[in-house]
């Protein structure tokens, strides 16, 4: 299971961890839904396009969270959990739908990177918001 521990926001941020580095999956779109507010046990569904001039055969997915600044335990896992490998080189995409399994209301940055061999594959930061759903 590929467990994603990061919160949605109204104002959900996506953003490539470091614009200087240069990947070997280009992503061209992420896309996250629900784009507003998330409640513990919500599904949420992350979609990125990307592309690869290379082959990839295996790799390491490490998803990081900072909740109010407060590192969580990371989760890691393959990326061939993921998605199918090998990745051929050209265009592709994958979707990804999960439950929510917190209930951490207020604001987390989320880093997930996929790497093989110290070779920075992908990173996103995303940086969002939830609701409590404890009444």
């Amino acid at each position: 299971m590929f467990l994603f521990l990061f919160i949605a926001s109204a104002f959900a941020h996506v953003t490539l961890c470091n614009n200087a580095r240069n990947y070997q999956l280009y992503i061209s779109s992420v896309s996250l839904y629900p784009s507003d507010e998330v409640v513990a046990g919500q599904m949420v569904t992350l979609r990125v396009n990307y592309s690869t001039p290379v082959p990839i055969t295996e790799g390491t997915s490490k998803t990081t969270v900072r909740y109010h600044g407060w590192p969580l335990p990371p989760y890691t896992e393959s990326i061939c959990n993921i998605i199918s490998c090998p990745i051929k080189p050209g265009k592709h995409n994958f979707t990804y739908s999960f439950p929510y399994p917190y209930s951490l209301p207020g604001r987390t940055m989320t880093n997930i990177i996929w790497y093989d061999s110290n070779v920075t594959l992908m990173c996103l930061t995303i940086t969002l918001r939830t609701i409590s759903n404890i009444y």
